[in-house]
C-alpha cells in the first residue's frame, strides 16, 4: 500500500477529524520545531548562508505563531455556524461546517524551503487532513531535516515528507488528492494546475510576480529608503514578496537614492561575504541576474562571482519597461529605479500590467492611498512599508490573477484546507402544501406574494 492509501484510509477512520486529536497533533508539532530551532538555522545556513536572524524570525518565530493561534482558535473555527433561514422555509434551522478536505498534498519552494512547508501544514492539520509534503531538493539540506522532523515524529499515514524530484513531484501530482497547495514559480504553477484538473482536484496557487514599490513626492525618503532595502535584500532578494521594482517620483528619485546607498552600505558594508547576507541558490541563477546586471546602468554595487554564488545587492537606473529586467519577476538582489510625473499614468499603466502578488506605496497623501486601494487589484500589500502585511496572520495572504489563486495563514488555512459543508433541519409539525403539486394559479400567486 502506497502512502497516499496509507493516508486515505487512516482519514476514513475519522481520527483526524476529532478537535482534541488536531490540538495534541499541532503541540506535538511545536515541541517539533523547538526541538530543531538550531537545526533549521545551520540548515538555512548550508543551504543559502541565511543569517540566523532572518531564518528564526521570519521562519521559526511565525510557524511558532501559527501554530499557537491554530491550537487556541480550533475549539471555535470546528463549532457549526447557524445561519439566517428565510421564511419561505419555516420551519427550519440552517447550519455550515467546516469539515477537513481529506488527503492534500503541500508542495514547497527552495527560497523558503521551512516556512512554506511547515506554515500551509499547521492549516492542513487544523483543519483535520492528512498531509503529503514534497520539499524541494534544491535546499537539500533543509530537506533532509524536515524529512527527520516530521517523518520521526508523525506517522506515515497522517503526515509524511515524500523526496525527490521534478519526476517525483509529477507523479504525485497525479493522485487524486483533495486539494494541492503549491508554492512556487508561474509556470510550475501552471503544471500543477494542468495536473489537478485531470482529478477535478482544488488547488492553491502561491506564485508571485513583478511586484511594484511607488515612492511618492510626500513619502518620508529616509523610512522609505530603509525598509525597501531591509524587505528587497532578504534572502539575497529571492523573495516573491520582495520590491520587484522601484516608480519614483521625478522630483525625489536623487535623494531616495541617496538614502538607499546609505542603508546598503550600513546593513551589508562593501563585502560580498558579509554575514548579514545570503547566497543565490546556483550558478545557474547568479548567471542569470548577472544578465541583468551587465545589460544595465548600475548606480551601486552589481558585483557578483558564480562559484561562491554571490550578486551584490544592486540598484540600477535609468530603466525602460521595454529592458529584459523588466520582462520576468527578478527574484534577486537587482533593483531597477523607474521614475514617474503623474500619479495618474502610474494606475494606467499598472492597471495594464499582470496583477502582483504584493504591491508597496509610500506617501503620506491619503488620497493616492485611496487611489491605490480602490483602482488597483493585488494579492496584498502595504502602505509606508513592504513585507510586513505577511506576517500577520489575521489576514489573507495570496495571489490574484497570474499572482496566484486562494489564500492562507490563520483562520484563512483552516479555511483553505475545508469544506463548508452546510444543512438545513426541518420541523416535521407544519408541512404547507403551497409548494407541492398541483401547481394551481393562486398557488404560484402566493408564491409570488412570498418572495416579493
Amino acid at each position: 500500500m502506497t502512502t497516499f492509501e496509507k493516508q486515505q484510509a487512516y482519514f476514513k477512520k475519522g481520527l483526524t477529524k476529532d478537535p482534541d486529536f488536531r490540538i495534541l497533533q499541532l503541540q506535538l508539532l511545536r515541541k517539533v520545531v523547538l526541538d530543531h530551532e538550531e537545526d533549521i538555522m545551520d540548515a538555512m545556513a548550508v543551504d543559502l548562508n541565511r543569517p540566523a536572524f532572518e531564518s528564526y524570525v521570519s521562519g521559526v518565530a511565525l510557524i511558532l505563531q501559527e501554530i499557537d493561534n491554530a491550537i487556541r482558535s480550533i475549539p471555535k473555527w470546528v463549532k457549526p455556524i447557524k445561519v439566517h433561514t428565510d421564511k419561505v422555509h419555516f420551519p427550519a434551522d440552517s447550519f455550515y461546517v467546516h469539515e477537513p478536505k481529506g488527503t492534500v498534498l503541500v508542495m514547497a519552494p527552495w527560497n523558503y524551503p521551512v516556512h512554506l512547508v511547515l506554515l500551509p501544514l499547521v492549516g492542513a492539520m487544523a483543519a483535520g487532513n492528512t498531509v503529503i509534503i514534497r520539499p524541494s531538493e534544491q535546499t537539500a539540506h533543509v530537506a533532509s531535516l524536515v524529512e527527520t522532523m516530521l517523518n520521526n515524529n508523525f506517522k506515515e499515514e497522517y503526515v509524511h515528507v515524500v523526496r525527490g524530484d521534478r519526476a517525483v513531484a509529477s507523479d504525485l501530482m497525479t493522485l487524486p488528492f483533495d486539494h494541492i497547495f503549491f508554492t512556487g514559480s508561474k509556470e510550475g504553477g501552471k503544471a500543477v494546475l494542468r495536473a489537478a484538473a485531470e482529478n477535478l482536484t482544488p488547488v492553491t496557487l502561491e506564485l508571485g510576480g513583478k511586484s511594484p514599490c511607488i515612492v511618492d513626492k510626500t513619502a518620508n525618503l529616509e523610512i522609505a529608503a530603509k525598509r525597501i532595502v531591509w524587505g528587497k535584500f532578504q534572502n539575497a532578494g529571492q523573495l516573491c514578496l520582495a520590491p520587484d521594482y522601484l516608480l519614483v517620483h521625478e522630483s525625489v528619485k536623487d535623494q531616495l537614492i541617496v538614502y538607499m546607498t546609505e542603508w546598503m552600505q550600513k546593513f551589508y558594508g562593501k563585502d560580498l561575504e558579509d554575514d548579514h547576507y545570503g547566497t543565490i541558490i546556483s550558478k545557474k541563477h547568479v548567471m542569470r541576474l548577472a544578465n541583468y546586471i551587465e545589460s544595465a546602468n548600475v548606480i551601486y554595487g552589481g558585483r557578483y562571482d558564480r562559484e561562491s554564488l554571490l550578486v551584490e545587492p544592486t540598484l540600477i537606473d535609468h530603466v525602460e519597461w521595454t529592458d529584459p529586467v523588466m520582462q520576468d519577476e527578478i527574484f534577486g538582489p537587482v533593483l531597477p529605479i523607474l521614475t514617474y510625473e503623474t500619479f495618474q499614468d502610474i494606475i494606467t499603466l499598472l492597471q495594464d500590467k499582470d496583477k502582483p502578488l504584493a504591491f508597496y506605496l509610500f506617501s503620506e497623501d491619503k488620497g493616492h492611498q485611496e487611489l491605490i486601494l480602490g483602482s488597483l487589484s493585488f494579492g496584498g500589500g502595504c502602505i509606508n512599508d513592504v513585507l510586513s502585511h505577511m506576517s500577520n496572520h489575521h489576514l489573507p495572504f495570496g495571489g490574484v490573477g497570474s499572482s496566484g489563486m486562494g489564500r492562507y495563514h490563520g483562520w484563512f488555512s483552516f479555511e483553505t484546507f475545508s469544506h463548508a459543508k452546510s444543512w438545513m433541519k426541518r420541523g416535521t409539525k407544519i408541512d404547507l402544501h403551497l409548494k407541492y403539486p398541483p401547481y394551481t394559479k393562486g398557488k404560484l400567486n402566493m408564491v409570488k406574494k412570498i418572495f416579493e
